[in-house]
């Protein structure tokens, strides 16, 4: 829960998406969620899946969009919800705390003369977690061979070394 919009404004969207919030904290839901205006107007808002969801806009009441999947469901300040899509229920599955952060990690920021082996100098430096911002992974000029492994379906993914994906990409990759 959040909001686009400070509270002392007219155009406040804070009062809805902390009503709408915490009506989703009394449902069944059992999973990280996102809940904030679905339209320019009042009316009700999404409950985007925490992993699922994107910013895309800097000030607009629905900014934030479900991505490569629907918002889990629809929700109104009178507390009424729709589900629209599957969800995971509270005590449906057993939660695992993983609670060891990697200090390891580095942010890198793509431009043109980014040099090709850069992945090769932060790994040699003992770095495990790589946080790209733009979209470099298609780039062939960054190969994570040296990182990754064959998975059973015959496809290349990193093993072992966190990479997500930074702010600048739009509707995955």
């Amino acid at each position: 829960m959040g909001a686009q919009r400070s509270s002392d404004r007219p155009s406040s969207d804070a009062a809805v998406n902390m009503i709408c919030a915490a009506h989703v904290t009394t449902s069944d839901l059992g999973e990280v969620a996102v809940v904030m205006h679905a339209t320019t107007s009042d009316d009700y808002c999404y409950i985007h899946r925490g992993v699922k969801v994107r910013k895309n806009h800097t000030s607009r009441r629905d900014a934030f969009q479900s991505v490569n999947y629907p918002p889990l469901g629809k929700v109104w300040t009178d507390g009424r919800i729709e589900w629209i899509a599957e969800r995971f229920k509270r005590g449906e599955r057993e939660l695992i705390l993983r609670d060891r952060l990697e200090e390891k990690v580095v942010l890198i920021k793509f431009h043109p003369n980014l040099p090709p082996d850069i992945m090769e100098f932060f790994y040699d430096k003992g770095y495990r977690g790589f946080c790209p911002r733009r979209n470099w992974i298609r780039s062939r000029f960054y190969r994570l061979d040296r990182y990754s492994k064959e998975d059973s379906g015959g496809q290349r993914c990193c093993h072992d070394i966190p990479v997500p994906l930074g702010s600048d990409l739009r509707q995955g990759l």
